[in-house]
């Protein structure tokens, strides 16, 4: 049994410690404000405060944290927001996959929304503000290396090279 402080309010759970913190939020306790973006840190939807420090839930294990959201580290101003957010299917998680299943899983539109290699792509490129957001997270959050046109520019060229994985 793992206790912890959410948004000032005691509580225990019995979770596997290696459970991530984000899927206690959400499955276990219903705290559905926490958002399931890329599952591997990067994108910044799933960011909470644990201990006063902006951490991504997708990747923090339960045993790692006790207090998220308290009184002392909440500040509501700068929490991440966007109005196309909602959880991802399960199927679009990364978490304990190899880099070739997570290509593989990009590229299939049962796992990946429902998009074609060219609809990826546009989805990726700057057109997409949901995408965006991980270059423009917001106060106190570092955004993601390079440019979001940048990164549509590799995912095209990967695209259009055929969109080979790695083994």
């Amino acid at each position: 049994m793992t206790s912890l402080t959410v948004n000032g309010n005691k509580i225990s759970v019995t979770v596997p410690d290696d459970m991530p913190l984000l899927w206690v939020l959400r499955d276990v306790l219903g705290l559905t404000g926490t958002k399931f973006g890329c599952g591997i840190a990067q994108c910044g939807a799933c960011t909470v405060h644990v201990d006063g420090e902006p951490r991504r839930s997708c990747v923090t294990m339960i045993k790692n944290c006790t207090t998220c959201h308290g009184p002392e580290n909440f500040d509501p101003a700068r929490l991440p927001g966007h109005p196309e957010w909602h959880l991802a299917p399960i199927e679009m998680a990364w978490v304990g996959k190899s880099l070739g299943e997570i290509c593989e899983q990009i590229k299939d539109p049962k796992r990946n929304g429902g998009k074609s290699m060219e609809q990826l792509v546009h989805h990726m490129m700057a057109e997409d503000s949901l995408v965006g957001w991980g270059w423009h997270p917001g106060a106190g959050r570092t955004p993601a290396p390079g440019t979001q046109a940048e990164f549509g520019a590799l995912i095209k060229a990967w695209v259009d090279t055929g969109a080979a994985c790695p083994a």
